[in-house]
C-alpha cells in the first residue's frame, strides 16, 4: 500500500500542510511510514452487534466481536392437566416454576392463560440468574365436557415466549326423571289410589346429592323413596306416590325432589280427583233379598223382622237412625182382667259408620204371650215372664239397637228398650208383682215389689227377669231389654187394661248426635203403643204390645 503512495499525492496535491501517516500490516509486523504535509484519517472501526457500545481503537487492528451474555427460561412443567373438576367449581390450584438458567436479568412482560375456565397469577417480574419466580394456574369449569388451553410467558429470554399445555374436563350432575307428571286418576272420597312410580337418574358425569323428597300436601298425598343421600353417574331410583283424598274434586299438588344439580328443586305435578264415596253397605244375613244397599239409589234400609245383622260399610258414611223396641207380651187368655203388654221405646240420632268396619244390628222380638209355665225372654235381651199355676206373666220386648261390633253392653251405641210384659190375668183381689223390677244392673233377678206402683226394667241392657207373686198363681211380666226396659204393671185388681211399661232407652255420648230417647206407652203401663208411633218410617205394628197374645218385634230404619 505504501508503494501507490506517490500516485494518491500527485492526486490530492497539497491537501495538506501535515504529514501522511501509513500503517502497513504483514503479519504481526507493524510498519509507519510519514508523508510530510498530508494528514489521512483511519476510517472508524466496525461496530459490534452484539455489543454497540465497544468501537474499536482508532489505529488499533480490527478485532471479532465479544460473545454476549443472555436470559434463559427452564419450566417446571411443559403440561398441568386438572383432570375433572365440578362445573362451577375451582379446581386445585397447580403452578409452573420459572427459572432463569441464563446469565442476564430475565424480564417478565406477560403472564396469559387461554381457553375457556383457566386462569393464572404470578409472582414474576424481574428474574436475576439462577432465581426462579411462580405461576399457579387454576381450573374453574363453566359447562361440562374436555377443555384446553395455553399459559403463555412471555420476557426477554432468547425464547421470547414460553408455552405450557392445560388440559381439563367440567363435570356435573344431571337429574333425569321418567315421567314429567303423575296423573292419580279419580278416587273414591276416603279411598286410597294406586301406587303411581317415578324413575329417578343422575343422567349426568358426576355424583348427585339427594336431598328432600316431598309430596306438598301431605294431607293428601303420601311418597316414599329407594333413594340414596347420593346417586352416582348413570345410576337411579324408584319414587312412589299415593293419595287418599279428602273431598270430592280436584285436587292437585305437586313433588319436590331437591338435589345439588342445576335446577333443583325440581317440582313434578301431581293430579287427583276425589269422587263423593258411595253410600253403600253389604248386609248378613240379607234383608228383603238384598245383600247390599246403596242409600243413594233406594233410600232408606228398614229391618223390619226380628234377629241379629250385620252391616259393613263400603266407605265411611254418615247415617241417621230410627229404632223401635219390641212390644211386650200380653197375658194368656183367661176368664179375668187381662193387661196388655208396654209399647216398645223409641231411640233416634245421627252417626258415623267406618268404611270397613262391621257393625252389628238387633231388631227385638215382641215379649211372648204369658202362660203358667213361664215365657221365655225373646230377641233383643228381654226378660222372661213369670210362671203361674193359674196365669203366667208376658215377656218382655226385645231391644232394638246398633252395636259398633258384638252386640255387647260395652259396644251399645244406640238402643230402644222393649216394653215390658204383662202380668198374669187375674179374676181375684190378688197383687202381681213388677216384671223388671227395681234398679238392678243387667237385672236378672228381682225381690218382688209389694207397692203398687209401676214397674221399672233394669238398668242394664238385659230386661229383668219377673218372679212370681206371693200367692204362686200369677206370673209377673218380663222386663223389656234395654237400658230401663219397661216392667209389668202391679195392681191389676185395680185395672184389667194396665200393662208393661215402656222401656226408654240409651245412646252413647260422643257417638251419636243430637239423640232422642222416649219411652213406650206410659210409666203405669196403661199403653201398649210405642213411642212415635206415627213416624213415617215405622213399619206397621213395629214394637206394640200384644193383648191375649205375643208383642209386636221392634224395627230398625237407616237412611
Amino acid at each position: 500500500m505504501c508503494a501507490r503512495l506517490p500516485v494518491q499525492l500527485a492526486l490530492l496535491g497539497a491537501l495538506s500542510a501535515g504529514g501522511l501517516s501509513c500503517v502497513h500490516a504483514a503479519g504481526a509486523l507493524h510498519q509507519r511510514v510519514y508523508v510530510p504535509g498530508l494528514r489521512v484519517t483511519a476510517p472508524t472501526a466496525p461496530q459490534d452487534p452484539l455489543n454497540p457500545g465497544n468501537p474499536g481503537t482508532p489505529g488499533d487492528p480490527v478485532s471479532p466481536p465479544a460473545p454476549s451474555s443472555a436470559a434463559t427460561v427452564t419450566l417446571s412443567s411443559a403440561s398441568l392437566a386438572f383432570g375433572q373438576v365440578r362445573v362451577g367449581q375451582a379446581s386445585a390450584v397447580q403452578g409452573v416454576l420459572v427459572t432463569n438458567s441464563g446469565t442476564a436479568s430475565l424480564v417478565v412482560s406477560s403472564v396469559q392463560a387461554s381457553g375457556a375456565g383457566f386462569s393464572a397469577t404470578h409472582t414474576c417480574t424481574t428474574v436475576a440468574p439462577g432465581a426462579s419466580c411462580l405461576v399457579s394456574v387454576r381450573f374453574t369449569p363453566g359447562t361440562s365436557g374436555a377443555r384446553t388451553g395455553e399459559l403463555s410467558i412471555a420476557s426477554n429470554a432468547t425464547s421470547l415466549v414460553d408455552i405450557v399445555q392445560l388440559t381439563g374436563t367440567g363435570i356435573e350432575p344431571v337429574l333425569g326423571l321418567s315421567a314429567s307428571a303423575l296423573a292419580l286418576g279419580s278416587v273414591t272420597v276416603g279411598a286410597t289410589s294406586d301406587v303411581q312410580s317415578l324413575l329417578l337418574s343422575n343422567t349426568g358425569s358426576a355424583p348427585m346429592v339427594l336431598g328432600a323428597i316431598e309430596v306438598l300436601d301431605a294431607t293428601v298425598y303420601q311418597a316414599s323413596h329407594t333413594c340414596p343421600s347420593v346417586l352416582q353417574a348413570g345410576s337411579t331410583c324408584l319414587v312412589s306416590v299415593w293419595a287418599v283424598p279428602l273431598v270430592a274434586g280436584p285436587a292437585p299438588s305437586s313433588l319436590r325432589i331437591t338435589t345439588d344439580a342445576p335446577g333443583s328443586p325440581a317440582l313434578v305435578p301431581l293430579t287427583l280427583t276425589g269422587i263423593a264415596p258411595t253410600r253403600q253397605v253389604t248386609l248378613s244375613p240379607a234383608v228383603n233379598g238384598n245383600t247390599t244397599w246403596d242409600f243413594d239409589t233406594n233410600g232408606a234400609l228398614t229391618f223390619a223382622n226380628a234377629g241379629v245383622y250385620s252391616v259393613t260399610p263400603s266407605f265411611t258414611l254418615n247415617v241417621s237412625m230410627k229404632a223401635w223396641g219390641g212390644g211386650g207380651g200380653g197375658s194368656p187368655a183367661f176368664t179375668g182382667k187381662s193387661p196388655p203388654g208396654g209399647g216398645g221405646g223409641y231411640a233416634s240420632g245421627t252417626l258415623t259408620l267406618q268404611a270397613g268396619q262391621t257393625y252389628v244390628v238387633i231388631v227385638g222380638s215382641g215379649g211372648a204371650q204369658g202362660s203358667t209355665s213361664g215365657a221365655a225372654g225373646g230377641v233383643g235381651f228381654a226378660g222372661g215372664g213369670g210362671y203361674g199355676s193359674r196365669s203366667g206373666g208376658g215377656a218382655g220386648g226385645g231391644l232394638s239397637g246398633l252395636f259398633s261390633s258384638s252386640a255387647s253392653q260395652a259396644n251399645a251405641l244406640v238402643i230402644a228398650g222393649g216394653g215390658g210384659g204383662a202380668a198374669g190375668d187375674s179374676s181375684g183381689p190378688f197383687v202381681a208383682t213388677a216384671g223388671g223390677g227395681a234398679t238392678v244392673a243387667n237385672g236378672n233377678s228381682v225381690t218382688a215389689p209389694t207397692t203398687t206402683s209401676a214397674g221399672q226394667g233394669a238398668s242394664g241392657m238385659t230386661g229383668a227377669s219377673s218372679v212370681t207373686d206371693g200367692f204362686g198363681q200369677y206370673g209377673s211380666g218380663g222386663g223389656g231389654g234395654g237400658y230401663w226396659g219397661g216392667g209389668a204393671n202391679t195392681n191389676m185388681f185395680l185395672s184389667g187394661t194396665q200393662g208393661g211399661t215402656g222401656g226408654l232407652g240409651f245412646a252413647r255420648s260422643g257417638s251419636v248426635i243430637n239423640p232422642v230417647l222416649t219411652r213406650g206407652g206410659d210409666v203405669n203401663g196403661n199403653g201398649r203403643t210405642p213411642a212415635n208411633s206415627s213416624d213415617a218410617d215405622r213399619p206397621a205394628n213395629a214394637g206394640l204390645g200384644g193383648v191375649y197374645s205375643s208383642g209386636n218385634p221392634g224395627a230398625v230404619v237407616l237412611r
